[in-house]
């Protein structure tokens, strides 16, 4: 009996130690950053910020809310805001604004990206406007550039040159692809397919 007892008081006792390491997120309304490591607060906080983040040069947050400014913006998971700066690399979802020269999200995307460079994987909803614009998943809006790219576009892509897999919607520009070709799959000035 003694053993059992003893037995359950280590495994509980197991249990225990584990809640007691896990993180609990820490919430920050402001960021400041020269180059990370040097920011406020500090990395090992591993803050998620609710405000204003400011980065001289480079900065990282676990998540963001609210307004981003900086040179290179790195968050680890979701942005929800307004984004202005040289370089955008989020890893999770994101909605609101950005503009910068280059915008990655590496999840889904709600609202406008303007830049010159602007990559989403999964899917975007909202618009594009840049040089060159990828969705690699469903992009439902508009995409305006020289190159644009959609896995599968529903709405308008108006470049120079626009592709798309699947199409649902209207591309404009000289050079327009539509891999499934339903009706073409290329057409010079304006490919379509019915929605």
């Amino acid at each position: 009996m003694k053993k059992i007892i003893l037995s359950i008081l280590f495994i509980s006792s197991l249990h225990w130690t584990a809640v007691a390491e896990q993180k609990t997120e820490i919430t920050k309304p402001l960021q400041l950053s020269l180059f990370y490591p040097i920011q406020i607060p500090l990395p090992e906080e591993e803050a998620s910020i609710e405000g204003l983040r400011l980065n001289v040069l480079y900065g990282i947050s676990d998540d963001v809310r609210g307004v981003d400014i900086g040179l290179i913006n790195r968050t680890h998971g979701d942005f929800h805001g307004l984004g202005l700066g040289g370089v955008f690399l989020i890893d999770g979802d994101s909605a609101g604004l950005s503009i910068a020269l280059f915008n990655t999200v590496g999840g889904d995307f709600e609202g406008v990206h303007i830049g010159v460079g602007n990559i989403v994987d999964g899917d975007f909803g909202g618009g594009q406007i840049g040089v060159i614009n990828v969705v690699r998943s469903e992009l439902k809006g508009l995409q305006v550039g020289v190159y644009n790219k959609a896995k599968v576009a529903d709405g308008l892509q108006l470049g120079i040159v626009n592709e798309a897999d699947s199409l649902n919607g209207l591309q404009i520009g000289l050079c327009n692809i539509h891999h499934e070709g339903r009706p073409f799959l290329f057409m010079p000035l304006v490919n379509w397919s019915p929605f």
